[in-house]
């Protein structure tokens, strides 16, 4: 007899019974009618509403943990959602994306690889797996008692996890909420397909990388993407062999308040690069071992680059991608637009080597009698990285406010990050900012004026803001003041880089800093962090005696790391279940690294 998982018990049947009152709050729009396309179609590209991505954005949107990734100006059906499915938060599929669960944002369950999981399987309710994961995708996963190279414990994790989601879909009656929403579905897709360029953007890339390998692309229209606003370009190879390449995007804020898919230049420009990840993440992943080498520089990258894409991989993705759109945009728009484009990339997100790629990238167009492929042409981009090095320089904190929420009197601070000026001052996560220097923050947009502005301010420069506690206003002085920072700085008369013996990595990957100090988000189980006995969820006070109550202290501890002599050990006061434990972490393991040294004689 085939027994139901224990999820499947007493408690979710008792659920079922809220469903008839929680569809009366879908009931405003219009009925669904069969013919209303959730699909649109012209040659190769088919513009859609995927179900299998909306089931796991809402199953990923409950978890508690995702408050951080969450701004509903960019979710249109995010209140609907929430109201519909609130009493399924303690379902099983979303407690294993909670900050507690095996599958959460700190554990490399981020970014791309939650928009790229539901696409190995076909729609649900069925939702049979039809496509091998990839070893990109499962390389991403930390899963406990899977080594990286366990690639079929991942998979049987990973498909053992879907059902999960599965039984979600069915508990939750999520294919009656999919009918009653399919009238807004079906118009964000006509308005996308709409929105879309008529420039052929795929032939484009096919051209440019030599790489005709796909069957179709499907630009996927999604309300509930995380973080809100987040766009994702991916590659599915079915097991029949055809290769489908992906865009999964996100509304786009307009300028009368909310969020839609109409915007035709964000389509263009979507277009353009999340269709190019499809071609560029293989070549990257073709070529990490020789990549891996670089990562170092990983450290002194600051902007969207450090805070959006925190492994290394990640960040050539995106490097190779912009720099390929670059050249794109040069084409279809001219040198003005391209130079436009290289000076945001390069000045705001923080993608310090684009300029480089996109010279050399000439160099590529120039010579493709010799390089018909970008996949030949990209060990001599690699090359490049070598003329970069990593020193720490002092220079004025940015806000650290990134993360913020329209509040009652305010706007409310969803992450304050303890590398920023905010933090320094006082201000923390949940407070509410209702003016800075007395102008009103009536909506998140103002406030986005006035981080900006306070960026721009020289070092010594302070700006007043008005927080509301529960003792009533308050006015904190935020200073744009001085504070150490690793930064990547091109090598020559002042740098230059050495290569030298140091431990292997510590193995740790953080959560999070507090006061306490550094939560440890997971712990590598073959590295000298975990062999001594420190684990996920414990809070490291101090490392080498330096408390460790934000990133740059953690950096710091990590060069301290590097610096020890062969059977040296670092010591660690870690925080267990209320008590303290002196941890000796032994450097058993070595490998060569590069650091970068100022040469003497130099300012």
């Amino acid at each position: 007899m085939n027994r139901k998982p224990a999820y499947q018990g007493y408690y979710f049947r008792r659920l079922r019974a809220l469903r008839l009152g929680l569809l009366l709050l879908l009931t405003a729009a219009p009925a669904a009618a069969s013919d209303q396309p959730l699909e649109l179609s012209r040659g190769r590209l088919t513009v859609k509403a995927n179900l299998n991505t909306e089931v796991f954005y809402t199953v990923l949107n409950l978890a508690g943990s995702s408050a951080e990734l969450r701004n509903t100006v960019y979710m249109p059906l995010y209140d609907d959602m929430t109201a519909y499915f609130a009493p399924y938060k303690e379902h099983p599929a979303v407690k294993e994306l909670d900050s507690g669960g095996t599958l959460n944002w700190n554990t490399g369950f981020s970014y791309n690889v939650p928009a790229e999981f539901p696409l190995y399987f076909g729609d649900l309710p069925e939702g049979r797996r039809q496509a091998d994961y990839t070893r990109e995708f499962l390389d991403r996963l930390r899963i406990p008692g899977a080594g990286p190279g366990d690639l079929e414990k991942k998979a049987a994790y990973m498909d053992a996890y879907w059902e999960k989601v599965r039984d979600f879909y069915n508990t939750s009656s999520f294919g009656t909420y999919w009918r009653k929403a399919r009238p807004r579905y079906a118009g964000f897709v006509a308005d996308l397909y709409a929105a879309m360029p008529e420039a052929e953007v795929l032939e484009l890339h096919e051209a440019y990388h030599g790489d005709r390998a796909f069957s179709r692309a499907v630009a996927v229209t999604s309300a509930l993407t995380l973080p809100s606003g987040g766009n994702y370009g991916l590659r599915v190879k079915g097991r029949d062999g055809a290769s489908t390449i992906y865009d999964i995007m996100s509304a786009v804020r307009n300028s009368g308040g909310g969020a839609d898919f109409r915007n035709a230049s964000t389509a263009e420009l979507m277009a353009l690069h999340e269709f190019g990840h499809s071609f560029c993440n293989p070549v990257v992943a073709r070529h990490y071992g020789e990549a891996e080498k670089y990562s170092f520089l990983l450290r002194g990258l600051r902007g969207k680059v450090d805070g959006a894409y925190g492994d290394w991989r990640s960040v050539l993705n995106e490097l190779l991608v912009r720099a390929v759109h670059a050249r794109l945009l040069l084409g279809l728009r001219g040198a003005d637009a391209a130079a436009g484009f290289l000076a945001k990339e390069r000045d705001r997100e923080g993608f310090i080597f684009i300029d480089d790629w996109y010279r050399l990238l000439g160099e590529y167009e120039a010579g493709r009698d010799k390089y018909p492929t970008l996949d030949g042409f990209y060990p001599r981009l690699l090359a490049e990285l070598a003329a970069w090095g990593v020193y720490e320089r002092q220079e004025p904190r940015p806000l650290g406010t990134k993360w913020f929420k329209a509040a009652p009197g305010g706007v409310q601070l969803v992450k304050a990050e303890v590398y920023g000026a905010a933090y320094a001052a006082g201000l923390r996560s949940g407070d509410t900012v209702a003016a800075v220097d007395g102008a009103p923050m009536t909506a998140p947009d103002a406030y986005l004026r006035a981080t900006k502005a306070f960026d721009a301010l020289p070092a010594g420069g302070a700006m007043t803001f008005t927080v509301l506690r529960s003792s009533g206003p308050a006015d904190v002085r935020v200073e744009r003041g001085l504070g150490p920072f690793q930064r990547v700085v091109r090598l020559g008369a002042e740098y230059r880089n050495v290569r030298r013996r140091a431990p292997k990595e510590l193995g740790l990957f953080w959560a999070g800093f507090g006061p306490e100090g550094m939560a440890v988000g997971f712990a590598a189980e073959d590295k000298p962090a975990a062999l001594a006995g420190i684990k996920k969820g414990d809070v490291i006070k101090t490392a080498g005696g330096t408390p460790l109550t934000n990133r740059e202290a953690y950096e710091r501890a990590v060069a301290d790391w590097e610096k020890l002599p062969e059977g040296g050990a670092l010591k660690f006061i870690v925080l267990r279940e209320g008590r303290e434990t002196a941890v000796e972490v032994k450097s058993g393991q070595w490998q060569e690294i590069t650091e970068t040294v100022r040469l003497s004689g130099t300012n």
